[in-house]
């Protein structure tokens, strides 16, 4: 009778046994409401309509009789911005600032009001104000662009590209006129960049879009993507991205002006 008790019981530990299944663990955690919870803000973007393109360059300082696109980020809000002598209430839209402005620093001012979250942010009270400036400059004769010097953005520049480890020194050189060897031609208004690859290649490109932060550049039929641009972030910080060619990788740098 033990003996039968005895084996009973094994059978049904064996049969429990094979049945179970682990059951997932339940995370008890919470997930806080509040954590992407922010106070109503009045931050908004100064963006540059380039010239030959409906690109856009994030700026303080921009050409005159040139568009400039406002955006507030704060959505669905009440909006009040002081542009001049001009009181506008939408979200998003563009100004041009004409010849007459060269030189002038400009105030823009912007005012939202929202219904605060005040859950999660009791001492939000729904407010908030901020004064962005503008600077308008000369865009300069564009006949003389690549053959004046241009201290601004030619020179020498230290730069990483974000694959590789090390860093490189890279020329950027304008020019009116440049014999590019693998076609045997010469091209006109040409911006040439020096030892992209530390073995001292060098390529032109012709610009296809400009702002005054930035520059796009074309294919020159020569099978580059359309991805190509230099950015100036700020007097001494650029930022290269070529598209892939045949026979080059693409290029992406990060770096500073050294002379």
């Amino acid at each position: 009778m033990k003996k039968t008790l005895l084996l009973t019981t094994l059978i049904l530990l064996t049969i429990l046994t094979a049945c179970h299944k682990d059951q997932p663990e339940i995370n008890n955690t919470p997930t806080d409401p509040c954590s992407f919870a922010k106070e109503v803000s009045a931050d908004f973007t100064m963006e540059e309509y380039g010239w030959n393109s409906k690109r856009l360059s994030e700026t303080d300082t921009m050409y005159s009789g040139m568009n400039l696109l406002f955006t507030a980020l704060d959505s669905n809000a009440e909006y009040t911005w002081y542009i001049g002598a001009e009181v506008i209430t939408d979200r998003s839209f563009y100004r041009n600032f004409g010849s007459s402005l060269i030189g002038q620093t400009l105030p823009m001012h912007l005012v939202v009001k929202k219904d605060p979250n005040l859950i999660c942010l009791p001492n939000d009270d729904g407010y908030d104000s901020i004064t962005k400036y503008i600077t308008i400059i000369d865009p300069g004769d564009p006949n003389q662009f690549y053959i004046d010097t241009n201290y601004r953005i030619e020179g020498l520049y230290r730069m990483k590209d974000i694959n590789c480890i090390d860093s490189v020194d890279i020329t950027i050189d304008i020019v009116n006129n440049y014999l590019y060897q693998a076609s045997g031609f010469n091209w006109y208004q040409i911006f040439v960049f020096k030892n992209l690859d530390g073995q001292n290649i060098e390529i032109p490109f012709r610009r296809n879009g400009t702002t005054y932060r930035q520059f796009w550049f074309e294919q020159n039929g020569l099978g580059f993507n359309n991805d190509c641009y230099l950015r100036l972030n700020s007097p001494s910080n650029i930022e290269i991205k070529l598209g892939a060619h045949v026979g080059y990788p693409s290029y992406h740098f990060f770096g500073r002006k050294l002379n």
